[in-house]
């Protein structure tokens, strides 16, 4: 009983340590020249082991992309993966890179949550404006 006690209380301690998702863009402030727009979506997303949390959207002055975003734990990472590769294996996107690694969009894991980019994403190999905001979302990222 007093093991059964223990884990209830870690699992609710846990569950305090997780943020929102409008509050993760709040507390690690976005890179100049970079906005956000949130919305809240519990539908549930083909083989992905959680259901989506949200969808948000990255916007510059000239090009936006949007992300699924996925309560993500560390035990779901295979689960995750092999979703992810799913998903875009039924794309179709013929997508031609950036020659700059820093210029091109990648799904990430960032406070708890997992983010996966749309279907044919902005184009950042044809397109500047589309390299810049992949530019601007990754530097977003390695700040915190």
């Amino acid at each position: 009983m007093k093991v059964f006690k223990t884990i209830i209380i870690c699992l609710f301690a846990m569950q305090g340590f997780s943020q929102s998702i409008d509050s993760l863009f709040s507390k690690h402030k976005l890179v100049a020249g970079l906005t956000v727009q949130i919305k809240n979506d519990s539908s549930t997303f083909g083989g992905f082991p959680s259901n989506l949390v949200a969808i948000i959207t990255f916007k510059s002055d000239s090009a936006s992309v949007y992300y699924f975003a996925f309560a993500y734990q560390q035990s779901d990472s295979i689960n995750f993966s092999k979703a992810e590769l799913d998903y875009w294996m039924v794309s179709g996107c013929n997508i031609v890179p950036h020659k700059s690694f820093d210029k091109n969009f990648y799904s990430f894991i960032y406070g708890g949550y997992f983010f996966l980019l749309q279907h044919c994403a902005c184009r950042t190999g044809e397109n500047e404006y589309c390299a810049e905001l992949a530019s601007r979302i990754n530097q977003w990222r390695k700040k915190y």
